[in-house]
């Protein structure tokens, strides 16, 4: 199978979501991009209808989400008043069969698909699907997919969030919005990275990669009136704003209280101070009991 990134981009990538989660430790919540074209995904009952009896999606490249690949299979998708080819599968199969488009997809195809998000098929249109091998009729599971954020469980904690939140975000580019109704998705099986259509991409003038910021409020959700345009933040530039926040947050404290072992007996010490964290060294040793009782007061060990 491709890869979509090599070694040193899944490292990149790695780093850039760890210091985009320190981040949002600190209140500053930035979330990058992903773009999603139109796609489908099939039930295995659909998979062998399209392309033939024992047939298993043959992996292409992998995807940012955990366990998700583009397939190398594409179908023909037929609405009333037009068709889409080449529409790429993605995998592993589902339970269902679901078939995701822009608004200006579904308009090409004469179908009137509902916003949703992915899985939420009761009451949505249908459409044709053409394979290699066959073709079928879809009662259900045309929709538009509802913006959303993916987030490990580890980071949403980060970032004040839950699975189901919904939040805003802003988008500073030559063509400034604020997307409200986002929707939080939390969880195993998941990473940090907010999905948008196509259309949605475009109307902002956002490529791969972008960040958008969470904002909190209404009131922080007014676009600024003449906004400049800002490019997006490098992996560089983030880690060096994150070296810096942690440095400020690090030279206000004493160094007396920044460990370099952490015992069970130091997060003891802690609780009955009242601390609401305990911090130490990047380098420092933080024993399994510590952890475990760490984990059980909610006492949070934080390196600085």
């Amino acid at each position: 199978m491709e890869s979509r990134w090599n070694d040193l981009e899944k490292q990149e990538l790695m780093i850039r979501n760890c210091v985009l989660t320190a981040l949002a430790r600190q209140a500053v919540r930035f979330v990058p991009v992903g773009i999603s074209a139109r796609h489908v995904h099939l039930s295995q009952a659909d998979l062998q209808v399209l392309f033939g009896s024992g047939h298993a999606l043959q992996p292409k490249k992998e995807l940012s989400q955990p366990g998700q690949f583009a397939a190398e299979e594409q179908v023909t998708v037929v609405g009333p008043k037009g068709k889409l080819e080449r529409v790429r599968v993605l995998g592993p199969v589902r339970s269902a069969t679901q078939v995701e488009l822009a608004m200006t997809d579904a308009m090409k195809l004469g179908i009137k698909a509902p916003v949703r998000m992915s899985g939420d098929l009761a009451g949505s249109p249908g459409c044709k699907l053409i394979g290699p091998a066959g073709e079928l009729e879809l009662s259900q599971g045309v929709i538009v997919a509802a913006r959303h954020i993916h987030m490990a469980g580890d980071q949403a904690e980060a970032y004040g969030l839950h699975d189901g939140d919904r939040v805003s975000v802003r988008v500073q580019s030559a063509r400034p919005c604020v997307w409200g109704d986002v929707i939080i998705r939390a969880g195993k099986g998941h990473d940090l990275e907010m999905h948008i259509d196509t259309d949605e991409a475009n109307s902002a003038l956002l490529s791969n990669g972008a960040y958008v910021e969470l904002v909190a409020d209404t009131a922080a959700c007014q676009a600024p009136a003449a906004p400049a345009v800002q490019a997006a933040p490098s992996v560089s530039a983030i880690a060096q704003a994150a070296a810096a926040s942690f440095a400020a947050a690090a030279s206000a404290v004493p160094a007396s209280t920044v460990l370099d072992l952490v015992t069970e007996q130091d997060v003891n010490d802690a609780i009955r101070a009242n601390q609401a964290e305990l911090l130490c060294t990047q380098r420092a040793i933080i024993t399994p009991a510590a952890a475990d009782r760490s984990a059980a007061t909610g006492l949070q060990i934080r390196r600085v």
